[in-house]
């Protein structure tokens, strides 16, 4: 799997939204036990905003791999808002199934921009390097990772649940071309 595979459930959001096939019923509100057409609609927009925090973890990437402090504090800060924002909204949906699994789900990107947020304060620290605190800090941004591509695996699998095999086909062939783009993108920020 590759690397920016890691938020790709939210994303996928989007495409079972609207529903699929001859169901009248998005695949998207069947994983989570009906939803109402105002979290149907909600939901739409919240993971239309993660592709957002996507977006925005590959800039973080690419400001750290730049050792651009102040740019990095820059982008670490707007993807600290940005993972914020979208955990404010969650308690907006009526559906308490779908709170809180967009909640859990949500846990390891606030456990990321926390660890983002050491590392950039350890960088601008003067100082000699503390080899131990840096290896603290890479620590938990490599499990926050770890637990989010968890997540990601969890939710993924509650939403191909309720998929048809060709329905599911389409879908995973979709978050595979979505995952390939992110990957471009993310080698572009990072120089690789």
């Amino acid at each position: 799997m590759k690397r920016w595979m890691m938020m790709m459930a939210a994303v996928g959001l989007t495409l079972l939204v609207a529903g699929c096939g001859n169901s009248n019923e998005a695949p998207a509100s069947k994983a989570f036990g009906g939803l109402s057409d105002a979290d149907v609609a909600a939901l739409q927009d919240w993971s239309a905003q993660f592709r957002d925090i996507v977006d925005q973890n590959i800039t973080v990437a690419g400001a750290f791999t730049d050792e651009n402090i102040p740019g990095s504090q820059r982008a670490v800060d707007k993807f600290a808002d940005m993972v914020s924002d979208a955990q404010d909204e969650i308690i907006e949906f009526e559906s308490g199934e779908l709170q809180d699994a967009l909640s859990d789900y949500m846990i390891p990107y606030e456990d990321l921009a926390n660890a983002y947020e050491r590392w950039v304060t350890y960088f601008s620290e003067p100082g000699p390097a503390d080899p131990a605190t840096e290896n603290d800090i890479l620590a938990d941004i490599q499990q926050a990772v770890r637990d989010s591509r968890q997540a990601d695996r969890v939710l993924l699998r509650r939403l191909t649940s309720v998929l048809d095999d060709e329905q599911r086909k389409q879908f995973l062939t979709e978050i595979r071309q979505y995952s390939d783009e992110m990957e471009r993108k993310a080698d572009l920020a990072t120089g690789q």
